[in-house]
């Protein structure tokens, strides 16, 4: 039987390769030209959850042998983690692939096409992605470099495959994807060698993602966007940052939350930790971070937390700085759920109080404690009144609390640069600006 040596250092050289055996051009397609998709949108009771490998373990070179070897198939166990009692609402499987070889390099290379399967451990179901039929329930997010630059050379597709598996991922617990090419393999185009195994496409590995309702969980609005969008600025092919950013929209108005977090998921972003980053996740045109995969081969999924960014529109942009990576998916959920609003006033209001505690005139501390305690026990019998399932109750209160940190802002104004450095001033009637607008947006959120 052939062996094909060494074939994961063939996949990994394909991820450099695609990123570097091009001759230079402007045209070349490492631009921002596929925005992400928003797949869903919705507001629920429940949660949002998300399972990969980020180590690069799954990377595997999946190609069409001759009859006497066995096809390589790439198997991934993932975990969906709901709570007991929730139920599934929709369920994404994904999988990410780059460099779609025709076997050819100087021949275009052809969209993945593969065989799919999940199984529960007694069920198993599959599906099949090809370039000639759309298959309903998988969505094939494609890019790839273009053809306009002089030597015509490999000009092979990266892509994201979503399969919805709602109806095979029925609750918590651990599930088995694979996939493998389903090219049938001829010798007369593709030249099989060892060294060169004909038409065949680097995997990633998978990703589940689960969305689940829970009749008493957290209100969250989320979105799931999904995609794939080849990204590298470099000079060498004259691509700017500027033109190497791609985006995401998340747009409903919502402006405060409990809470808000963003997950980003790349692949190849593996220059994230350098100094300076070289590229950047960026909110509302605010830099959070950068994405960090572990390497070339690997997938870099990142959080950040967004609350404090939140507004009208939200956008998400993402951008390569001489990176050479694919943007696949952003997911962001949003808590809107009244009483967990009003449990992080709280948190703020302790954490505002301990700030206080550290003031040096006795004076101004017992009064501006005096004002927080009472705003506490306020925000207090206002969650007593959500737990009661008094809406009205519970405005009155939080109306009240904001009228108590109006005066505390008023005096720590009047103290500043007397009793209180005019920077701690700036600081605390920041904090409790903070406050009051978490207070506002909890009054508008309904229970």
């Amino acid at each position: 039987m052939k062996v094909i040596e060494n074939r994961y250092t063939i996949a990994l050289l394909s991820v450099i390769m695609v990123c570097l055996l091009v001759v230079p051009s402007a045209m070349a397609d490492y631009t921002g030209d596929h925005s992400l998709t928003v797949y869903e949108h919705n507001t629920i009771n429940g949660g949002v959850v998300f399972d990969t490998v980020v180590d690069g373990s799954k990377y595997t070179l999946l190609y069409s042998p001759p009859p006497d070897m066995t096809k390589p198939v790439l198997s991934q166990d993932m975990t969906a983690a709901i709570p007991a009692g929730a139920t599934v609402k929709t369920a994404r499987l994904y999988n990410y692939y780059t460099w779609s070889d025709s076997g050819n390099n100087t021949v275009v290379g052809d969209p993945a096409e593969a065989i799919l399967t999940i199984s529960d451990g007694v069920n198993t179901w599959s599906t099949e992605v090809n370039n000639t039929a759309a298959n309903p329930d998988v969505a094939h997010y494609v890019d790839r470099k273009g053809q306009g630059y002089a030597s015509k050379k490999y000009d092979f597709p990266s892509g994201t495959l979503a399969w919805d598996v709602t109806d095979y991922v029925a609750g918590s617990g651990t599930f088995t994807a694979t996939i493998e090419n389903a090219k049938d393999l001829t010798d007369s185009t593709n030249n099989w060698t060892a060294s060169n195994p004909g038409e065949y496409f680097c995997t990633y590995g998978f990703g589940l993602l689960v969305v689940y309702e829970l009749n008493d969980g957290s209100r969250i609005e989320y979105w799931i966007a999904e995609g794939c969008d080849m990204l590298y600025a470099s000079s060498y092919y004259g691509i700017t940052p500027a033109m190497a950013i791609t985006n995401a929209t998340f747009s409903d108005g919502v402006q405060c939350a409990a809470s808000a977090e963003m997950t980003t998921v790349l692949t190849a972003s593996n220059k994230g930790l350098a100094t300076p980053p070289k590229n950047m996740v960026i909110f509302n045109d605010v830099e959070v971070g950068p994405s960090t995969a572990a390497s070339t081969y690997a997938i870099g999924v990142n959080t950040f937390d967004v609350v404090d960014l939140l507004s009208g529109q939200n956008i998400v942009e993402l951008q390569d700085r001489n990176d050479c990576e694919t943007v696949c998916n952003v997911f962001l959920v949003i808590n809107k759920d009244k009483r967990d609003m009003v449990v992080k006033i709280d948190s703020d209001l302790h954490a505002l109080r301990t700030d206080v505690q550290n003031l040096d005139h006795a004076g101004v501390r017992i009064s501006l404690l005096s004002k927080i305690d009472n705003a506490i026990a306020k925000n207090d019998l206002a969650l007593g009144c959500i737990d009661a399932g008094d809406e009205t109750c519970a405005n009155t209160n939080l109306n009240t609390c904001k009228s108590i940190m109006d005066a505390f802002i008023s005096e720590v104004d009047g103290q500043s640069d007397i009793h209180i450095p005019v920077d701690t001033a700036d600081a605390l009637i920041s904090d409790a600006s903070d406050i009051i607008t978490d207070i506002d947006c909890a009054i508008n959120t309904p229970m």
